[in-house]
């Protein structure tokens, strides 16, 4: 499979994107085209997605080891650091993906109930927002403006970040040590 995704980047696919694909590879092609006056088929395009897919990989290695830190010093519980693992594959899949439609977000389901068991109590009102975008808005076919399930997820993974969640587990009141 990777390596046939690594043949997919060095062949720049795919060629044309219609503006409802939610890939990066759309937002850069789409952007190109109608901004840059480009043809969306330059070395912007094809050296902007391999950039921004190094750069998504190296954020989610730095997110799997932070939380593999914090398991080790038993500040997270098994169950969220499952989850945690769990959405942040199906995210970086759905970021990395060179073509992603609407239909395909529902792999973005555990991230959203991960930003809610998370960080649903202290920040609700941008979690509901970027689920809000991310899965219960209409599509619709107006650049960049219909990108919002890429945004929206982008907005859940930094809510869910493992360092955050670490520092918040640290000063919660639940975990100060008794006094007296």
């Amino acid at each position: 499979f990777w390596a046939e995704y690594a043949e997919l980047l060095r062949a720049d696919f795919p060629g044309e994107i219609a503006f409802r694909n939610n890939s990066l590879h759309s937002l850069l092609y789409n952007a190109d085209r109608l901004w840059l006056g480009g043809s969306g088929s330059g070395a912007f395009v094809g050296w902007g997605v391999r950039l921004l897919v190094a750069g998504f990989g190296l954020w989610f290695l730095v997110r799997l080891v932070a939380r593999e830190r914090s398991r080790r010093a038993d500040e997270a519980g098994e169950a969220r650091w499952f989850a945690g693992h769990v959405a942040d594959a199906l995210a970086f899949a759905l970021l990395v993906s060179p073509s992603v439609w609407e239909h395909h977000y529902v792999m973005a389901l555990p991230l959203a109930l991960h930003a809610v068991a998370l960080r649903g109590h202290d920040r609700a009102v941008p979690v509901a927002l970027a689920i809000f975008a991310m899965l219960l808005m209409p599509t619709f076919d107006l650049f960049p403006l219909g990108h919002h399930r890429l945004a929206g997820m982008l907005v859940l993974l930094g809510l869910t970040s493992p360092r955050s969640a670490r520092r918040r587990s640290r000063d919660s009141p639940a975990r100060a040590a008794p006094s007296g």
